[in-house]
């Protein structure tokens, strides 16, 4: 597939590029007419903080799938069962209306598990995502796909606290369902987000990167209780249930995730914009703002983030950026489709960098010394495209933060200011003490 404009972004955005590097670069020489620029700053200061709309942190391709792994009990005829099985959760269509409303057609869910018995089929169902929040309807019938493809129904009597199954963000002790239940301490009746924590899907296949924040939702009755793990760019890692007064128990964790959204597997891998998108110059919203990309933009892909992030190379000229901060960032939503080989191996997985925090990148071999003196032995030695945050500088040494960039070490190092050569917010740092 041609590119149209994803060579070269305008010229006019050199001076964003140039405020997120701190140091100087060539102007670029190529134009194409689709970008929207940044606004402009002095050198040595941050853009304006963005305040765009903070992306929906629940959307799946048509096609996506979850498969899991667990342990079932039940009862029949008086006595208990238990089998290990699979069982799978997928998006069978995708429904988009112009007020913001995303219909997921659903077959298969953890749940169907509770009370199991052999030759037990999936449900049916839909999720309606409006904005952060995400609502489950039971499926009878066809009637509420046909009413969310009916752009002039308004949904009022489905898109209610009373079919709210996930609110995000999760916070810790939030609470969400039904308005008159929330208000109750009993934690009865309603969703409580009871734990989130950093945790592993180490050896779960289709995610590249296992280290996630896992949130932990629970949801109790009198009769019984359900758990569910969720990570909102993977979605659903675990479902636990149990029922108080008879058995029927399902712990499933999951093993498989397919996001179904790369359309081919040769080639270099490729973003192609569908619809206007908002880039920033590292993967977070609280970056800069790069620029936009236009319907049909183009850019080869040069790495991903574990929670959702595309870098592209922008086609602009940079010298004294190396790594990931030659790439900019858009959020993976349904704006855009990849093409081409873009799977673990092709494309790389990197650690999602503060938005805003100044680093180091070394262009060279650099000794980083235990302190501040250049007659004591080395600490570690830098190599060209390595990068380390800077937490503090005066005028002739830099101090490092080696535990957070590309050397992956417990400790503190020191630089000469010599060897500077900036990204981030750099113009403000607190002064180093030696």
């Amino acid at each position: 597939m041609p590119r149209q404009g994803n060579l070269v972004f305008a010229s006019v955005l050199w001076l964003a590029i140039f405020v997120s590097a701190c140091t100087p670069m060539p102007t670029p020489t190529r134009v194409p007419p689709t970008v929207v620029p940044a606004p402009t700053v002095a050198p040595t200061s941050l853009p304006p903080s963005p305040t765009p709309v903070p992306p929906a942190m629940f959307t799946f391709p048509k096609g996506a799938m979850w498969t899991y792994q667990g342990v079932v009990k039940w009862e029949l005829k008086g006595k208990a069962q238990q089998k290990t099985l699979t069982w799978k959760m997928s998006v069978t269509d995708k429904i988009e209306r112009a007020d913001g409303v995303v219909g997921y057609v659903m077959n298969g869910h953890p749940f169907d598990l509770a009370f199991y018995e052999d030759g037990k089929k999936p449900s049916d169902y839909l999720y309606l995502a409006k904005a952060n929040r995400v609502y489950q309807i039971t499926l009878l019938d066809a009637k509420p796909i046909e009413r969310v493809k009916n752009s002039g129904d308004a949904l009022v009597d489905l898109l209610v606290d009373d079919n709210l199954v996930f609110d995000f963000p999760f916070t810790v002790g939030k609470k969400f369902g039904p308005a008159q239940l929330t208000a109750n301490s009993d934690g009865m009746n309603y969703w409580t987000v009871t734990e989130q924590k950093q945790t592993t899907l180490l050896g779960v296949k289709g995610i590249a990167n296992p280290e996630v924040i896992e949130s932990t939702l629970n949801f109790k009755t009198n009769p019984d209780n359900q758990s569910v793990f969720m990570v909102p760019s993977i979605g659903i890692t675990r479902f636990v249930y149990h029922h108080n007064g008879t058995l029927s128990d399902v712990d499933v964790k999951l093993i498989e995730y397919s996001a179904g959204a790369v359309v081919a597997t040769t080639g270099q891998c490729e973003l192609v914009a569908s619809k206007a998108i908002t880039a920033y110059t590292r993967p977070s919203t609280q970056a800069p703002v790069f620029g936009k990309l236009a319907v049909g933009d183009s850019a080869p892909v040069g790495g991903t983030t574990a929670d959702g992030w595309i870098g592209f190379d922008p086609g602009v000229a940079q010298a004294a950026n190396v790594g990931p901060f030659r790439l900019r960032w858009v959020q993976k939503s349904d704006a855009f489709k990849l093409q081409g080989a873009c799977d673990a191996p092709n494309v790389p997985v990197l650690a999602n960098l503060p938005p805003t925090a100044c680093f180091e990148m070394f262009m060279a071999d650099t000794k980083i010394y235990p302190q501040a003196n250049v007659t004591a032995s080395a600490l570690v030695i830098a190599k060209a495209n390595d990068y380390a945050q800077v937490v503090a500088a005066n005028d002739k040494w830099l101090e490092l933060d080696l535990n957070v960039g590309s050397l992956k070490q417990a400790k503190r190092g020191w630089i000469e200011r010599a060897d500077a050569n900036f990204n981030g917010a750099c113009d403000k740092l607190p002064v180093a003490k030696p």
